[in-house]
């Protein structure tokens, strides 16, 4: 009988064994995969209509968002199963998507110049058209999620916070 030896089955296994987080997280960092000679594990054919330009993790890992130059939004599970197809979710191309900190929501950027905040499952929480005199190529938030920023081609930045 094989073992299944893989990096997050050697951190289950840390994890059911009465160690501090800390020292997990040391043990971990020693199981880390070998990034120098990467392997392609899925490929989805046809994954939008038109050509991905966008893709964002949530923290948890969970599952991730593309972004698609015919403005529409998916989600999908980690192993490449598509959960949500959001037709039309920006008029134009999407150049950017940045997932919370805490997972709450996402935000997309587009060529339509603005930005759309997601929930996880894909429903529109809040529209904010023409942010920028361009259109959105950058978003990034703050490791504490306090705010986050956008970048434009109209050579501005932006930051934003809950209000």
């Amino acid at each position: 009988m094989a073992l299944d030896c893989t990096p997050l089955f050697k951190l289950f296994i840390l994890e059911q064994l009465p160690l501090s987080r800390d020292t997990i997280r040391e043990l971990y960092s020693y199981l880390k995969p070998d990034w120098s000679h990467p392997k392609c594990v899925k490929h989805v054919q046809n994954a939008h209509s038109d050509g991905v330009r966008a893709i964002a993790y949530a923290p948890d890992g969970s599952h991730f968002v593309t972004g698609c130059d015919d403005g529409s939004v998916k989600i999908w599970s980690s192993e490449g199963k598509e959960l949500k197809h959001v037709p039309g979710a920006h008029s134009d191309c999407i150049y950017a998507i940045a997932y919370a900190p805490d997972g709450s929501h996402f935000v997309t950027g587009s060529d339509d110049k603005s930005i759309n905040i997601w929930s996880p499952k894909g429903e529109e929480l809040k529209h904010v058209p023409n942010t920028h005199l361009n259109l959105i190529t950058a978003i990034a938030y703050a490791p504490d999620g306090s705010h986050f920023v956008t970048g434009s081609r109209d050579k501005s930045i932006k930051i934003w916070t809950g209000s």
